[in-house]
């Protein structure tokens, strides 16, 4: 009976220190910070009223962030949706109106790991808007800028690093923008919120 409990205590004892292993080589094991920046197409899903509406753009992101040895992280990005324009921009009054978004946005990552040095990237997290809308209003120029806290963020992409430290990226950037016009003599602020997507092809660099 005794050499059980101690047959059972080694054991025990045996899967603790692999355990403890386990988390040290986890906790020790180097992270990596990176930067990146990819450029691309943008669509800005302004609204309408009649005439000519151009709601595809170019974009680009600048980003960073912190990898955990799990596949797992945080990331901090700036996204420029690039501008939307319109002959008669819904609710807003403005003819030959332009639209320019873009927003701050902080996410979390899982990036797991595909082989042949391909990996995934799933992001979630909050954005905050800033827009400008521009325009004619009876002949005069009027528009406004307008910041919105919060908005969902979320993306999707496929990294391959064929170097050490330099991986190129294709990605899909989704959030929200908010945009508004102040109509002359009054506090109505009209406001829109909508979609804004990016596919981007890029680069990071790990460090």
């Amino acid at each position: 009976m005794i050499k059980r409990y101690r047959a059972a205590l080694a054991a025990a004892g045996l899967a603790i220190a692999g355990a403890s292993a386990h988390a040290q080589t986890w906790y020790t094991t180097p992270s990596s910070w990176y930067v990146g920046a990819a450029g691309g197409w943008s669509q800005f899903d302004i609204n309408c009223d009649a005439g000519a509406c151009s709601r595809d753009s170019g974009g680009y992101k600048l980003y960073g962030g912190f990898r955990f040895p799990n596949n797992t992280g945080a990331e901090l990005m700036y996204v420029d949706v690039g501008s939307g324009r319109a002959d008669a921009l819904h609710h807003t009054h403005l003819a030959d109106a332009r639209v320019e978004g873009r927003y701050w946005a902080l996410a979390g990552v899982w990036a797991p790991r595909l082989g042949n040095g391909f990996n995934a990237n799933l992001k979630l997290g909050i954005a905050g808007s800033d827009s400008k809308t521009t325009g004619q209003d009876a002949g005069a120029p009027a528009g406004a800028d307008r910041t919105k806290f919060p908005h969902v963020y979320a993306g999707v992409g496929l990294g391959w690093q064929p170097f050490e430290h330099m991986t190129f990226t294709a990605d899909y950037d989704y959030s929200r923008i908010s945009y508004r016009n102040v109509e002359d003599g009054s506090d109505h602020h009209l406001k829109q919120t909508v979609d804004a997507g990016t596919v981007m092809l890029g680069a990071a660099w790990s460090f």
